[in-house]
């Protein structure tokens, strides 16, 4: 039964999931003291490596913080008591940019510990008195650090206002005592709940180009509202309910657009987001393979074909030249009627519009009579690709009638009467066949050709290793299942894996291994376009990692994916990553699943399934419902199933019930993605 369980818990949907880009949802208060190093790493999940990282705006940044632009460090020596507001960013390789608020506090070594002042939210009306607020002989002002802004500071001791912005906000309080001069200073820590919209800009598209990127948004209660504000958005795109831009269109340029996130309780996030849409410029290139023979005293036409480059585009002979007979147009147009046959060999240059070149040679045969003048081998195909290969014949009278006079096609290509092998090869090897030609005087020709269907190799999409409970990508952690998209990985069908003569989980399944860090993955499932897999334990302690796909001894191009301590997602009901969790029940406990805890103590071998040794999480284990903290009375490996599946049982904090009330587990600071709930009435 509990096999069974962890099927339906691997095998997820076969569908396409796109990560989003965001800055992690850490403490945003970094607490040091004068004297000390603190180092912190911004915690990026999501985007496409490699990141760079930097301060927003103006900020004037104290002298002893520093952020190393590379690895994302934020250095904190902390020569200066005081609190500090930054706003860290970092940009990924689409151009993409998310940024976060940071609350730095310096405090003095063996200094008492802030005031902290119960939580406020943005829009909401905020009016409380400070500790020692009576009588009128205090006048209270502000010292050091800040009030959110919309908030301010009574001389009689109120803090009252509106916040306008969410995030962590640190300041002292200056008491003086208008009968005596004594001045009370004390320090205060002010939390302000509400969303706040990360993304700054979004990946770059290009021009013509379907486009689809999420905005990323923290904090706040969901579900989130989004709204833009004022534009404009690039011609043809839109945003959607669910803050992804999507769209394409025919103007490149830069834009820029104020969004508005709002959550379920109607605090709101405004931010000003660029996205550039470049032109698709490639390097200037003739595609022209060859030139079709000419037939002598037959009128001749034939254009020169080229990609990349910016128009418009000038062609030339530029060494040797044509039959006799025949000329090229500035637009690579030879026309003409040959007047003697033979061949000559001519080299052609294009120039574009910046000055760019390409050049190309051919040899050009002049058919004294009717004949198939395609070369013996074809270009070569691709399995599972669209092929296409226009035959060729000279010296007869056009129009020409082709077809097989011998041999077999590979399955999935058809010629055409036209004289087009076109389809999709469905099978590899080398194909020999006989074609015919039969111009419009009833004359034939034949010709022997060759056609060689390759073997594609494995590939994983951009961003295609996803955590294979949630379906959101970034980085991944030892003993995580993780879901693989791409292909060709395996059969048509899905291939399931059965334990092999060593009771674990088999590397190779249907001709397919996932090759990570030169470690082949258990393997829980392979189909055409995806696979799941369990990331070896040895990952453990790397920053990245290679990932490849092996699959009928063709190896694909390796990616690099970040390696994280912990990664946790919660399994649900219906594999889809949201929604209500696969959960059981016992009164009021409740037993969830989760990949991506990490380490184990001890650490089971690759694969194997849990006995009665119950290896426990290395990191600590937390559950959160309805954001109160639930009291965890089990979390480690679960009987039955295969390590990197984590049983998690916890009791439901008194006063909770209902059909779907939020949970998440937190493994180390890592907390499982949002939008997975569980239903109890007691």
């Amino acid at each position: 039964m509990r096999f069974l369980l962890v099927l339906a818990l691997a095998y997820g949907p076969l569908m396409a999931q796109f990560s989003s880009f965001s800055i992690a949802g850490t403490d945003p208060v970094l607490q040091t003291v004068q004297g000390r190093v603190l180092d912190f790493p911004v915690p990026v999940r999501g985007g496409v490596a490699p990141y760079r990282f930097s301060i927003a705006g103006d900020t004037t940044v104290p002298a002893g913080i520093t952020l190393d632009a590379a690895t994302g460090v934020l250095r904190i020596t902390a020569p200066t008591i005081g609190y500090f507001r930054l706003e860290l960013c970092a940009q990924d390789a689409s151009r993409a940019t998310v940024c976060a608020p940071y609350l730095v506090r310096v405090g003095s070594p063996g200094g008492p510990a802030p005031i902290v002042l119960p939580n406020g939210r943005v829009n909401n009306y905020f009016d409380r008195a400070v500790e020692g607020a009576s009588g009128n002989q205090v006048e209270f002002s502000v010292g050091s650090g800040g009030l959110p802004p919309g908030v301010t500071l009574n001389t009689f001791g109120r803090i009252v206002g509106t916040p306008l912005a969410p995030g962590s906000y640190g300041f002292t309080l200056r008491a003086r005592d208008t009968l005596e001069g004594e001045i009370t200073i004390r320090e205060y820590l002010w939390t302000i709940d509400g969303p706040s919209l990360q993304t700054a800009a979004l990946p770059n598209g290009f021009l013509d180009t379907a486009y689809s990127a999420p905005l990323a948004a923290a904090g706040g209660t969901g579900p989130y509202t989004w709204s833009l504000l004022r534009g404009p958005l690039p011609a043809g795109f839109a945003l959607s309910a669910d803050g992804r831009v999507t769209g394409r269109t025919p103007v490149a340029g830069a834009y820029s657009f104020l969004v508005r996130v709002a959550d379920s309780l109607s605090s709101a996030f405004d931010r000003e987001v660029r996205l550039v849409i470049e032109p698709t410029l490639e390097p200037l290139r003739i595609t022209t393979v060859s030139l079709p023979a000419a037939s002598l005293g037959v009128a001749y036409r034939f254009a020169l074909d080229a990609s990349g480059g910016r128009a418009p585009f000038t062609w030339r002979v530029a060494s040797g030249q044509l039959p006799a007979g025949l000329t090229m147009s500035s637009a690579g147009v030879i026309t003409g009627t040959p007047s003697a046959a033979g061949t000559a060999t001519v080299q052609v240059e294009l120039r574009d519009l910046s000055g760019a070149s390409a050049v190309r040679s051919y040899p050009l045969q002049v058919l004294a009579g009717f004949s198939v003048t395609t070369g013996a081998a074809l270009p070569a195909a691709t399995r599972g690709l669209a092929y296409r290969s226009m035959l060729a014949a000279g010296g007869g009278v056009a129009p020409y009638r082709w077809g097989v006079e011998s041999g077999r096609l590979p399955a999935g290509i058809s010629l055409g009467a036209d004289g087009v092998l076109a389809g999709i090869p469905q099978e590899v090897g080398s194909f020999a066949f006989t074609v015919r030609a039969t111009d419009a005087g009833g004359r034939t020709a034949t010709g022997s050709v060759t056609l060689v269907v390759n073997a594609a190799p494995p590939v994983i999409v951009p961003g295609g290793v996803v955590n294979g409970a949630s379906f959101a990508g970034g980085a991944i952690s030892p003993g995580e299942i993780v879901t693989v998209f791409g292909g060709p990985f395996g059969p048509e069908t899905v291939a399931v894996f059965s334990l092999d003569g060593g009771g674990r989980v088999p590397t190779r399944l249907a001709g397919t291994r996932l090759i990570v860090d030169g470690v082949p993955a258990p393997l829980l499932y392979v189909a055409s376009g995806q696979l799941s897999a369990i990331v070896p334990y040895g990952v453990s302690g790397k920053a990245a990692v290679p990932v490849a796909i092996e699959a009928n001894g063709l190896v694909g191009p390796s990616i690099q994916v970040a390696v994280a301590g912990s990664a946790p997602a919660i399994f649900t009901a219906d594999a889809s990553g949201r929604g209500p969790a696969a959960a059981l029940w016992t009164q009021n406990v409740v037993t969830l699943y989760v990949t991506g805890e990490g380490l184990l103590q001890p650490t089971p071998p690759d694969g194997s399934v849990i006995g009665e040794t119950l290896p426990r999480p290395v990191l600590p284990v937390r559950v959160l419902m309805a954001g109160r903290e639930a009291e965890v009375l089990y979390a480690g490996g679960a009987p039955g199933l295969v390590a990197g599946v984590l049983q998690v049982n916890a009791r439901v904090p008194e006063g909770i019930e209902g059909g779907a009330i939020p949970v998440s587990v937190r493994v180390g600071t890592a907390e499982s993605p949002a939008g997975v709930t569980i239903r109890y009435i007691p």
